[in-house]
C-alpha cells in the first residue's frame, strides 16, 4: 500500500468551518508550522479589512503586524520590514508615540533586523521599544502610588494612623524614585504623611513633613493653603499659640489671594486670628 501524503494546508482547509475567519485560518497554519499558508490567509485578512474597514487604523495595523510576522518566519525580510513599518506608522498616528503597541511594532522591526544579523539597527529599535515600555511602567507605578495615597486617606478617616502611614510611605517611595524629591506630587504625599503623624500626636514629625512640602517649588496655592492649615492645627494642639498666630497670618494672605477678603473661609481665618490675639493679650 502506498503512503498517502497530505499537506498541512489541506488539513487546515478541511478543519475550518465555513464561518471561520481568515485570521483563524492563519492561526491554525501557524500552529501547524506552515507559514506559507499563514501568509496567504494573513494577506486575505488584510485585504478584507482594507476593503471593509479602511478607516480602522488599529485593526489594519494588526493585520500588517501579522503579515510581517509570517513573512519573517519565511525569511522574507524585505516584506517583513515593509509591513512592520506600515504597522508602526498606523499605530503612531492612531495612538501617539508612547503607546505600548508602538513599542510592539518597534520590537517587530528589531526582530527583523536581528534575523538579518543587522545588529546595530536591531539594537536601535529595541532601545526605542524599551524606552516606551519603561515610561509605560512608570505610569502604572505612579498610578499605584495614587492608589496607596487613597487607601491611606481611608485609613485616616478610620483613625487607623499607623496603617495610613505605611500606605503613604509606599506612595512616597514610588514617587521619589520616578519623579524625584522636588515634584509637587511628592509635596502632596508629604502632606498626607504629616496628617497621619498629627493623628498619632507626633507633632514634630508632622511639622517636619509639612516643612519638606513647603520647600518644594511650584506647588499650587491650593496645596499651600492645605499645608499651612495643617501647620496651624499642629501648633494649636501643641499649645504653641505664637507660632500658630504667625502661621494663621500666612494662611490668611494665601486665602485672600485665592478667595478674596469677603469669602467665608477667609473670614473664619481672620476670626481665629482675632481670637488668638485676644487670648495672648490676656496673659
Amino acid at each position: 500500500m502506498k503512503n498517502i501524503m497530505i499537506s498541512s494546508a489541506l488539513i487546515i482547509a478541511v478543519s475550518l468551518s465555513a464561518e471561520a475567519s481568515h485570521f483563524d485560518a492563519a492561526k491554525k497554519c501557524v500552529e501547524a508550522g506552515n507559514y506559507e499558508c499563514a501568509l496567504k490567509y494573513g494577506m486575505m485578512d488584510l485585504h478584507e479589512d482594507l476593503k471593509n474597514r479602511p478607516k480602522d487604523r488599529l485593526t489594519i495595523a494588526t493585520d500588517y503586524n501579522n503579515v510581517s510576522f509570517y513573512a519573517l518566519n519565511l525569511k522574507k525580510y524585505t516584506m517583513a520590514l515593509d509591513y512592520a513599518t506600515k504597522a508602526l506608522e498606523l499605530r503612531e498616528k492612531a495612538l501617539g508615540p508612547e503607546d505600548p503597541l508602538v513599542a510592539e511594532s518597534y520590537n517587530g522591526i528589531c526582530a527583523t533586523y536581528m534575523a538579518q544579523s543587522k545588529f546595530s539597527q536591531a539594537l536601535d529599535y529595541c532601545d526605542k521599544a524599551l524606552k516606551i515600555q519603561k515610561r509605560a511602567l512608570e505610569r502604572v507605578q505612579l498610578s499605584n502610588a495614587e492608589t496607596y495615597n487613597t487607601i491611606g486617606a481611608i485609613y485616616i478617616l478610620q483613625g487607623k494612623y499607623p496603617q495610613a502611614l505605611k500606605k503613604f510611605k509606599k506612595a512616597l517611595k514610588i514617587q521619589e524614585s520616578i519623579l524625584g524629591e522636588e515634584d509637587p506630587a511628592v509635596a502632596g504625599t508629604y502632606y498626607n504623611i504629616a496628617g497621619a503623624y498629627l493623628g498619632e500626636k507626633k507633632y514634630q514629625q508632622a511639622l517636619d513633613y509639612c516643612t519638606k512640602a513647603l520647600k518644594i517649588q511650584n506647588i499650587s496655592q491650593k496645596d499651600l493653603e492645605k499645608i499651612y492649615t495643617l501647620i496651624t492645627v499642629i501648633y494649636s494642639e501643641e499649645g504653641k499659640k505664637h507660632q500658630a498666630l504667625e502661621t494663621y497670618y500666612k494662611l490668611l494672605k494665601i486665602q485672600e489671594k485665592m478667595f478674596g477678603k469677603d469669602d467665608d473661609k477667609t473670614k473664619r481665618t481672620l476670626a481665629k486670628i482675632e481670637k488668638l490675639k485676644k487670648n495672648l493679650s490676656e496673659k
